[in-house]
């Protein structure tokens, strides 16, 4: 059974993708932008590190705290930080929310591959992703991330693609 920082646990939202969600918050993101919409997530943290406005939670409680607002929602959004990080966490815990009827996205900022073995289990187990483009210019991108951005417009392509590209946000 896998764990995951989680920062926090929205359980109904509905600016979080499609319908009313409940809407996960991992701690940790592979970005340090300027303008970060939610600065808090963006320190990562190992297993060694307690409680800094994070818990460690492993499938089976995200789980179960799904199941109990299960009635009252559409679907479950990951967001964070970077939901991409905690890969296997999303690989376990995705096909026990689908089985309670219940269509699960990803908000990402798109920097990690998905176009490749190690993540092909978790896009096609994901019901679609939102992708968060800091800016289209590769410069300006840089300039505010710290970071290009060839692999977020690859992605965003791939997705997109395959159908899985559920929303770019800018």
């Amino acid at each position: 059974m896998y764990r995951a920082p989680i920062r926090e646990f929205i359980k109904m939202s509905v600016v979080d993708g499609p319908g009313n969600r409940a809407a996960i918050f991992f701690q940790g993101c592979n970005m340090n932008c300027q303008f970060c919409h939610n600065p808090e997530t963006i320190k990562k943290v190992d297993e060694t590190k307690t409680s800094d406005g994070f818990q460690w939670m492993d499938t089976k409680e995200v789980f179960e705290k799904i199941k109990k607002i299960s009635p009252f929602i559409t679907g479950v959004t990951f967001s964070g930080g970077e939901p991409l990080l905690q890969k296997d966490f999303l690989v376990e815990v995705i096909p026990q929310i689908q089985e309670l009827d219940l269509n699960v996205l990803i908000d990402t900022n798109g920097l990690i591959p998905l176009e490749n073995d190690k993540y092909a289990k978790l896009v096609d187990l994901a019901d679609g992703f939102m992708v968060d483009i800091k800016s289209w210019n590769t410069e300006d991108h840089q300039r505010i991330t710290s970071v290009k951005n060839d692999n977020i417009l690859k992605n965003v392509e791939y997705l997109a693609s395959i159908g899985k590209l559920d929303e770019i946000r800018t």
